[in-house]
């Protein structure tokens, strides 16, 4: 046999076209690939038609609806918040700039890149079938049904609804989009002949998109390794092996390493730091080796949720690995050593299988690793990965059955994504606000604190008090330590007025945590509220001295000083207060009430409109009616009674003082009905009134005209 004859042998043992004969393949019409675009698009947005009312979500809130680095598009501000995270910030950016908060116009955004990702997945699994080792392949006369598979696969697998339906999880969407979309225009590149001028176009715009995906999330650091295993699986037809003569492997190699040196300096202060306790580890100390040892399982969690996506929820009680050798993480390193063996078996039968799995591996290194996270697992994280999955998975069933049971074959494909697409919705439904999302959560993860916390919160928010004390209690029964479920336990028995168990939960909540602010803040204003003016300013001035810029301990602290007549403190803490935050509005209400006892009724009168034009609640229109009524403006003090009592009609205070101002302006029967009204909601001052004015009996009017009501 010659060289070229045995070269050639060589070629065909590493194609599929060895197990199975080659046959006819479809005839594709020229049409086919609109019509395949056309399919993904449609059952995209079929599929998330029912998430778009879907409200902001926990991460949401803190990187959406309360950052005020997204109120502007300003590339500069927006790069020194998160140069990692630039791109994806920059997206919240320019939807807020259009619509404001309105959850529509980012849930339409965050389905766009969606389904922008599956026609990547298609374009870019028509190039792996059109690359060198490839071309051979018998599946590559069919390459275009296997695209639109694992399109079809990934636009509608469960599993991505928190990339997609989650808002602020647009990092993960985004970031596929930009690695997915630089692998392809980099085999594009490659698969372009030499002289082809477009050819150095498509590296560039590779070498670009590479770029944008690095400074959208940090997942992406991942790229170069892929670019490699790419040209290692896809690329080189010849038996892998080190040519130092080949200058530009040797290139690829050497640019790899520099980059990792580069990532490892770059973040080696905080890659294998161990995560300190908190109430989103579960009071657990995270260390890189305990991390690793958890994601073997974790892994093994995200394989079953990709063949089998049930009983998906968004915070898994997932158990941290303190060892080795438990029997569950034992099982897991070895299936998934048995799985890369199976990827390096595979890489010299069938490089489409070893692409996958060592892709599905690659693209999780970052995050299922070494390198510790707080939370141990998210299916968000999946999002990137599955592209590896989704891949073997078409082209299994295409190589498993295409040929000899066509039909079987189809069906199949055909229950996957009918499946696949019921699951999502369904899914959907339970992203559609707080409680539904929190109450999927306590379902199927009872044993974990951090979701009956937060359901608290949710309970917490909506004013349903005694089901926030409820979920609170669960959390602490789970985890005694837990600060701010204590706290927030307070929060709620003071909103029923149970001080007592309010104020012990907040002593219980400073022994967990002697530098929790909130728990000096919440302590202090109890104490307010309860007339211990001393010890409420001891424990706000805690509060600030763990945190100086806490408004809200300083405006309490005013509100103090205010009542204990020490007005120029009072002022100092308002002034203060507004300064860190110029939009908390109840400092303009309290610090009218400190210009009015100081008789400075214009400033007050300006505070108490400022407050109005803001806040338009009873109170506020009773104090500057209370201040009009001072300065004898009857007509404007009875206007803003009026107010007052159409907010809070049970207002005994509103009715005593407006019928006082009409019995100054000699409306002496408006007067008798508002006293009358009064005294009827239990204001015993307006029975005096109504004796003495209110006869058949003509009666002179009250001596001291003005005085001695307030």
């Amino acid at each position: 046999m010659s060289k070229q004859s045995k070269k050639t042998a060589t070629i065909v043992k590493n194609n599929d076209t060895k197990e199975t004969p080659p046959l006819p393949s479809l005839k594709y019409p020229s049409y086919f690939n609109a019509i395949a675009v056309l399919s993904i698009i449609i059952l995209g947005f079929i599929i998330y038609s029912n998430s778009y009312d879907c409200s902001f979500h926990f991460d949401d809130v803190q990187n959406i609806s309360e950052n005020k680095t997204i109120r502007t598009t300003s590339f500069s501000q927006i790069w020194e918040y998160n140069h990692n995270r630039f791109l994806a910030n920059y997206s919240f950016a320019l939807n807020y700039h259009f619509n404001k908060l309105d959850v529509w116009g980012f849930h339409l955004v965050n389905i766009i890149i969606h389904i922008l990702n599956a026609l990547l997945v298609f374009w870019l699994t028509l190039l792996i079938f059109s690359t060198p080792a490839c071309k051979g392949y018998d599946a590559a006369k069919n390459k275009h049904i296997i695209a639109l598979i694992a399109a079809l696969i990934f636009v509608s697998h469960p599993l991505a609804t928190q990339s997609v339906t989650y808002i602020v999880q647009r990092l993960a969407s985004m970031v596929t989009m930009f690695y997915l979309l630089s692998v392809a225009l980099y085999i594009k590149a490659r698969i372009t002949e030499n002289n082809q001028p477009f050819r150095y176009i498509f590296y560039a715009a590779a070498t670009l998109a590479g770029i944008c995906a690095m400074v959208t999330k940090e997942n992406s650091f991942t790229l170069p390794v892929s670019i490699v295993m790419v040209e290692l699986c896809f690329l080189q037809t010849k038996k892998l092996q080190i040519n130092f003569s080949n200058f530009k492997l040797i290139s690829v190699f050497a640019a790899l390493l520099i980059f990792m040196v580069w990532v490892l300096n770059k973040f080696q202060d905080v890659m294998l730091q161990p995560v300190p306790p908190t109430k989103i580890n579960e009071f657990r100390t995270i260390t890189p080796l305990h991390y690793l040892f958890t994601q073997f399982s974790v892994i093994v969690k995200y394989i079953q949720l990709l063949i089998l996506p049930i009983n998906q929820h968004l915070d898994y009680d997932f158990p941290l690995a303190e060892s080795f050798f438990n029997i569950s993480t034992l099982f897991s390193f070895l299936l998934l050593c048995m799985l890369v063996w199976l990827g390096f078996y595979a890489y010299s039968k069938n490089r489409i299988f070893a692409f996958g799995i060592f892709w599905f591996f690659i693209t999780l290194a970052i995050e299922s690793s070494i390198v510790p996270i707080a939370d141990l697992i998210f299916e968000h994280r999946t999002y990137l990965p599955s592209f590896g999955f989704f891949l073997i998975m078409s082209y299994g069933i295409y190589y498993l059955l295409w040929h000899r049971y066509k039909t079987i074959a189809i069906a199949l494909c055909i229950m996957i994504i009918g499946a696949n697409s019921l699951a999502t919705y369904s899914r959907n439904k339970i992203w559609i606000d707080d409680e539904t999302l929190l109450q999927d959560d306590v379902k199927k993860s009872p044993g974990k604190s951090r979701t009956h916390y937060n359901r608290g919160l949710n309970f917490a928010e909506k004013n349903n008090y005694d089901s926030a004390i409820v979920e609170y209690s669960k959390a602490i029964d789970i985890q005694p330590k837990l600060a701010e479920a204590l706290c927030n336990r307070g929060i709620a028995y003071q909103k029923i007025n149970n001080y007592q168990q309010a104020l012990a939960d907040y002593n219980q909540s400073l022994v967990a945590d002697a530098k929790l602010v909130e728990g000096y803040y919440n302590r202090g204003n109890i104490y307010s509220r309860t007339g211990n003016n001393e010890q409420a300013i001891s424990d706000l001035n805690k509060a600030l001295t763990l945190k100086p810029d806490y408004y809200l301990a300083l405006s309490e602290r005013g509100n103090v000083y205010y009542h204990l007549k020490k007005y120029d403190s009072a002022l100092i803490d308002f002034e203060k207060t507004l300064t860190f935050n110029p939009n908390e509005t109840t400092v303009f209400c309290n610090r009218g009430n400190v210009y009015s006892d100081l008789g400075q009724y214009d400033k007050a009168i300006i505070d108490y409109n400022r407050y109005i034009s803001i806040t338009p609640d009873y109170t506020s229109y009773y104090n500057r009616g209370n201040l009009y009524y001072k300065i004898k403006n009857y007509n404007n003090a009875i206007a803003d009674y009026d107010n007052a009592i159409k907010l809070n009609p049970r207002f005994a205070e509103g009715y005593f003082y407006r019928g006082t101002s009409k019995f100054y302006l000699n409306n002496k029967q408006a007067a008798c009905a508002d006293w009358q009204e009064a005294l009827k909601l239990g204001y015993q001052e307006a029975g005096g009134l109504i004796v003495r004015y209110c006869s058949p009996i003509p009666s002179p009017s009250p001596k001291g005209e003005g005085s001695g009501i307030l």
